[in-house]
């Protein structure tokens, strides 16, 4: 643990910025920027200039709160991504009531330079895929495999990973920003992943963070975590031979003159589950 303390990570989420100003539109130097959200905190104060800026922020929803003596509170509500940047621009008018206002991210990000695609938890759970995170790259532009996953008959061998003219073996994957590409079997996950346990996955098809040891797809993985909340699920998928579609013509069949692969059964269960064990300091997770 001493030495996995010092090692250096990649994304590990987004960036709250911004600048502070007051009506007038000058820089409020002497205020306190707090970033709260669901098990999650990180307070600084705005420079010279006004500006902030909180790095490695987890995926999920964020209340952004202004103080500054002599000026009323402002609270803002932003949503946070792997490898985004909200850049923020805060009013602050003269102390009175404190102000709570929602800030939707902007479609278009100035400060992102890669080419990428996110998936939080809500779409891979509305999403038709054989749930695992390898299958999900086929919904990414740009990105090929090497076989396609029908029904979760592939799931148990990973596929090859390719990108806009990059190497199956150059594709690099980590969890919270940590390496976990296998060394043994360059290009794969040495992981395989629950996939009710994801809470974001960012698949860069281009312009990588300089720290990506190679220059392939990049796949970062962010999983569930313990909040203050309690809160747990279970499932069961599964797929049998009689769900499958019959494509092998009639003629052929009687015959026996081909064979058929089919599915006889497939089961994927399991359960999840977390909460507080210190509220704002200690929290459980497990699946």
């Amino acid at each position: 643990m001493a030495v996995c303390g010092s090692a250096r990570a990649q994304q590990t989420g987004g960036v709250v910025e911004g600048r502070v100003v007051d009506v007038q539109g000058l820089a409020v130097r002497v205020a306190t920027v707090t970033v709260r959200g669901e098990g999650w905190v990180s307070a600084t104060d705005s420079g010279e200039t006004g500006r902030f800026r909180v790095a490695n922020v987890p995926p999920g929803e964020y209340d952004v709160t202004i103080e500054s003596p002599g000026f009323a509170r402002r609270t803002a509500s932003v949503t946070v991504s792997i490898g985004a940047v909200r850049d923020l621009t805060i009013e602050l008018a003269v102390a009175g009531l404190a102000v709570t206002e929602r800030v939707d991210a902007p479609v278009l990000d100035r400060d992102e330079a890669d080419a990428a695609r996110s998936f939080t938890a809500r779409e891979l759970e509305a999403l038709p895929t054989p749930r695992d995170v390898f299958s999900l790259a086929r919904a990414v532009p740009g990105v090929l495999l090497d076989r396609v996953n029908v029904a979760g008959a592939e799931t148990g061998q990973q596929p090859g990973l390719s990108s806009k003219g990059t190497r199956a073996f150059d594709t690099t994957w980590t969890v919270y920003g940590v390496v976990v590409t296998d060394m043994a079997a360059a290009g794969s996950s040495s992981l395989y992943f629950d996939f009710d346990n994801i809470d974001e996955v960012r698949f860069t098809t281009s312009g990588q963070d300089l720290r990506q040891p190679t220059g392939g797809l990049g796949v970062d993985i962010v999983l569930l975590r313990g909040t203050n909340q309690w809160r747990g699920g279970a499932r069961f998928d599964g797929a049998t031979r009689g769900m499958e579609s019959k494509q092998l013509p009639e003629k052929f069949r009687v015959a026996g003159r081909a064979a058929t692969d089919y599915t006889e059964r497939l089961t994927d269960l399991g359960a999840f589950g977390g909460g507080p064990v210190i509220a704002d300091r200690l929290w459980l997770h497990t699946s």
